[in-house]
């Protein structure tokens, strides 16, 4: 029989395939091991290089220059793809904040780690007028579960092995300390920011913990909602943050009835701004990278970019995000540079969120291996990838063009074809090779797959269960008002 012990040194070794793009029938180039790069600072041990992890809230993948997209929205991050390995079919385990991050910081998709939405309209009110205020807008928001303490995360891995462990964050809603996903971090800041404020708060942890292994954890929030629209030399001049909340605000009071060619201009606009704010972004972390190599650390860490998610700009008739399980909110970027890597390379398989502590993990060394870190490094196959999304509470009215899908929402990729079930029986099937945009549904059509499809996910539902039972944090008016301003509890509750 095998040993626990066994199985997670295992899953450890096939990590370490994962972050050589080597497993995913690709044939990228090679990247030099975590294990031929010297310690950094004053720790002895080989093999435990800086680890930063950037997290770019609400960034689509289809809108990077080296995803394909014919704007010059990302220099920097092109650049940086050179000396990266870029995973072109990068999935979100969930098209919204919170469940994302828990997949990415613990290796489990959100029906295992619990960190999602629950239909709690009928949940009991609080007697107290002032709490019973707080329910309700925390219902109207659709309530969400934080993190429970038993479940194993990356920072506390890397806490346990001798690195030190801070947060950046500029999402102050999903990403607060009350929903938990600060488990194993010293220190979390959580302040609002732009990009370049982010910096500066990393380059000063940084400065502080550098002599030791560290593994930092990095949140910008400057292509969410209010867009940073600061004006960029190469584009037009799209206005301010207060304009790009009205001009989404309008989109989603639009009707069915309203002139085409208007509501087209105006999604062209939230694009322009969106774009606009991509480049900002673009520039800051092309400053940061600047930074780490004047410091002598982009060279030896291991720096993964990526996003939780990605944003509607009027496909589907859908906008923002959280809505609905289509591409422009699942495909996300997924670039890795391994310690020492100075050639880019591609891996076109299939990969997940959940996949991304095993990334960090198959590139450091682990002195022990705590119970728990084989869920942490991802028992889930890479070619049949899962997301999810559940939407409960009011609809807007029926003639609302771009409004909410109050459904619940499954969903797995297996090589080409995409499968959707849905609670209201409308399940869809894609074909992503033929039909990239989602516009074919093959049910009805290709009922073999189908059939095959829906009988996995289900079988993947039936053996996994969450991890724990829901846990509802109770968030005060002042963090209810900086949901409000970004966006958070409108009906969509995004």
């Amino acid at each position: 029989m095998i040993s626990c012990r066994d199985r997670v040194l295992s899953t450890v070794l096939a990590c370490c395939c994962l972050a050589a793009g080597a497993c995913s029938g690709s044939e990228p180039d090679p990247a030099p091991s975590a294990a031929d790069v010297p310690a950094i600072g004053s720790n002895p041990t080989r093999g435990q290089p800086p680890v930063i992890l950037i997290s770019l809230d609400t960034l689509r993948a289809d809108h990077l220059g080296v995803y394909g997209y014919d704007r010059p929205t990302t220099p920097r991050l092109d650049a940086f793809a050179d000396t990266a390995t870029v995973y072109f079919k990068a999935r979100a385990t969930s098209p919204w904040t919170l469940p994302s991050h828990a997949s990415m910081f613990t290796g489990l998709y959100p029906f295992e780690h619990g960190c999602h939405r629950y239909d709690n309209s009928d949940a009991p009110r609080d007697p107290d007028m002032e709490r019973e205020q707080i329910r309700e807008f925390n219902l109207a928001r659709m309530e969400a579960s934080a993190l429970d303490p038993s479940v194993l995360t990356l920072a506390e891995v890397l806490s346990a092995n001798g690195y030190r462990t801070g947060a950046v964050i500029a999402n102050r809603a999903y990403l607060n300390g009350k929903y938990r996903l600060d488990q194993g971090f010293d220190s979390y800041d959580n302040r609002d920011g732009r990009a370049r404020a982010i910096n500066s708060r990393a380059l000063e942890w940084i400065g502080t913990n550098r002599d030791d292994p560290f593994f930092l954890f990095l949140n910008y929030m400057d292509v969410h909602l209010p867009y940073d629209c600061s004006e960029r030399e190469g584009f037009p001049n799209v206005g301010t943050e207060k304009d790009a909340n009205r001009v989404v605000t309008g989109l989603r009071k639009v009707t069915i009835d309203d002139d085409r060619r208007q509501v087209a201009a105006r999604l062209q606009r939230m694009t322009w701004m969106y774009d606009v704010a991509l480049a900002n972004l673009d520039q800051a972390l092309g400053e940061l990278f600047d930074e780490l190599r004047a410091l002598d650390l982009f060279d030896r860490s291991l720096i993964i970019v990526t996003a939780d998610h990605g944003e509607f700009l009027g496909e589907h008739d859908l906008i923002e995000h959280g809505q609905d399980v289509y591409e422009p909110v699942l495909g996300i970027p997924l670039l890795v540079k391994a310690p020492g890597q100075t050639i880019g390379s591609t891996d076109s398989g299939l990969i997940s969120l959940t996949h991304v502590p095993g990334l960090v993990l198959g590139a450091v060394h682990l002195p022990s291996l705590p119970e728990g870190v084989d869920a942490l490094a991802s028992h889930w196959p890479r070619n049949e990838v899962l997301a999810e999304n559940s939407m409960f509470g009011k609809r807007p009215p029926n003639r609302v063009r771009f409004q909410s899908r109050h459904l619940v929402r499954r969903v797995l990729y297996l090589d080409k074809y995409k499968y959707i079930e849905s609670s209201d029986g409308r399940d869809e099937l894609y074909d992503l090779e033929r039909d990239p945009g989602e516009l074919d549904n093959l049910i009805g059509r290709e009922e073999k797959p189908a059939a095959a499809l829906l009988a996995l996910l289900n079988r993947h539902w039936a053996v996994t269960g969450a991890v724990t039972a829901p846990s509802f944090p109770d968030l005060s008016p002042e963090e209810l008002e900086e949901m409000q301003a970004l966006g958070y509890l409108g009906d969509d509750g995004r």
